[in-house]
């Protein structure tokens, strides 16, 4: 068959039409296609060699400019090397262009940052499920990964190079109230004003609190209840205060305590990454939507990309209840599963800590002496279901240690910790007095569905005689130093709490 020849504009738009058919026709690997180029063949030249569309549009070797997509977002305009590869080119993607990609880079392994000029990284062995794909006509190179390999912040999230200490300023709060009162010819006329204040000069924070009263009979009296200066830590996701300060309470019982403390600022964390809630995950078989539903109302959605996903991003919704997600494929098909949900207080997210180190003084007015404490815990979420944590509280002749766990199951939330205590009370005759013993807490809590109710249990046991807390123990050593009997402070064997 003798080829026609056609004028020079008319065949480059042949090759156009070439060029986007071939590009749209997605060919299963091995299988060609094949183009006549004796239609192309201009007068009596050579047929232009048309193998390279034989298994798709390929860019030529060399260098081209293009725009990068990455799971259907633009990231970047770059310069992109082609090499041959079988009847084709392939882009080659170097460790540089590969840092420019919002990917999880830790989760690559060390083969992918090969450091040389001519070294070009195979994504697609590297990542399970993902795709590199050339847009000849619309000059974009689309990568595409598994939702779980995507580099995501956190919804509401805020970057620590944006947040502002604020200007500097003074703060004055305070609440006043008055009394009277005559009975039988006595008068009796009080005044009582609390107050609350502080100043803010950069990166630091001033805070006094305290309260004036003044009666017809005992004058008047002001008393700080507490003075303290802090400063936020942002590396830590944390700050620090000094001064007058409480305990946290979240392991041991709350004290208030003269010195330092360094504890987590959840408020640090986007609200999305607050609280308790579970991480979801699954496998999507196309572009899918994920519809998240709790008591059925919809609390999330969001679409993700072929492959394994993860959403850790949920607002906390109070105690529970068990979430209902929907992947809604590309392709009409549903998929639908259960994750359980109950909350107890010892539970947090997936790889999320809290902590807390308190040393100084106990501020116990009742106590005339000012015993010293050393307190530190630390909480972490391990996977969905399980929370370890434990603490440790040291003073002169006392020692506590606790240990314990928080469980998600689909039948509740379970806590379960124990808390060994030693304490020398002082001398009694030649010997110091020991007193050693355990605490064990269980709580429970779970939300029924069914009935739109909440059912919780805390039960605190103490299984010997010989346990103290901390404030009992310091109590205990001042009965003892004012002559009393040990036993003359009051202490529970066991507490319930239902709800």
């Amino acid at each position: 068959m003798q080829g026609i020849a056609l004028p020079g504009k008319a065949a480059l738009l042949s090759v156009s039409v070439l060029s986007a058919l071939a590009l749209n026709v997605r060919a299963k690997e091995n299988a060609e296609i094949h183009f006549d180029p004796s239609f192309l063949r201009l007068g009596t030249g050579p047929a232009p060699d048309l193998s390279r569309f034989s298994h798709g549009a390929s860019l030529s070797e060399g260098t081209h400019r293009l725009r990068i997509w990455f799971n259907e977002k633009p990231v970047v305009n770059q310069d992109v090397r082609y090499v041959a590869e079988g009847h084709g080119t392939t882009p080659c993607l170097t460790p540089e262009l590969i840092t420019q990609l919002p990917l999880r880079h830790e989760m690559l392994p060390d083969s992918a940052w090969d450091s040389g000029a001519d070294v070009c990284t195979d994504l697609t062995a590297l990542i399970p499920g993902a795709t590199v794909m050339t847009d000849s006509n619309a000059q974009t190179l689309n990568i595409q990964v598994p939702q779980v390999w995507e580099q995501r912040s956190a919804r509401d999230a805020v970057p620590p190079a944006l947040w502002d200490s604020g200007i500097p300023a003074a703060l004055l709060g305070y609440n006043l109230s008055a009394y009277s009162s005559e009975n039988n010819g006595y008068n009796h006329d009080s005044l009582y004003a609390s107050l609350n204040g502080g100043i803010n000069i950069g990166s630091w924070y001033l805070r006094h609190n305290g309260n004036w009263s003044r009666d017809n009979h005992a004058g008047g009296h002001y008393q700080t209840q507490n003075t303290y200066i802090q400063r936020d830590l942002p590396a830590l996701k944390g700050r620090i205060s000094v001064g007058q300060i409480n305990t946290s309470g979240q392991l041991f019982d709350t004290l208030p305590l003269s010195g330092l403390k360094l504890e987590s600022d959840e408020r640090m964390e986007p609200l999305s990454r607050r609280g308790y809630a579970p991480e979801i995950r699954g496998i999507a078989r196309t572009s899918a939507r994920i519809a998240v539903r709790q008591s059925g109302n919809l609390i999330y959605e969001t679409t993700v990309s072929p492959g394994a996903f993860v959403i850790d991003d949920l607002y906390p919704t109070g105690y529970g209840g068990d979430l209902d997600v929907t992947v809604y494929e590309a392709d009409g098909s549903k998929q639908h599963f259960q994750v359980p949900f109950a909350s107890v207080t010892q539970l947090l997210r997936p790889g999320q800590s809290r902590y807390e180190l308190s040393i100084g003084e106990l501020n116990y007015r009742s106590l005339p002496a000012d015993p010293s404490l050393w307190q530190m815990t630390w909480q972490q979420g391990v996977t969905n279901w399980l929370t370890v944590y434990g603490g440790m509280q040291a003073s002169e002749r006392y020692r506590a240690g606790q240990g314990g766990i928080g469980i998600a199951t689909p039948i509740g939330a379970v806590s379960a910790d124990a808390t060994l205590a030693r304490t020398e009370l002082g001398k009694r005759g030649q010997d110091d007095e020991i007193r050693s013993g355990e605490s064990y807490r269980l709580s429970y809590s779970k939300n029924i569905t069914e009935t739109a109710s909440h059912f919780s249990l805390a039960a605190y046991r103490f299984s010997t005689s010989g346990y103290m807390d901390y404030l009992t123990a310091m109590q205990t050593r001042e009965a003892i130093f004012q002559g009393n009997h040990a036993d003359s402070i009051r202490r529970n064997k066991s507490r319930y709490t239902l709800t």
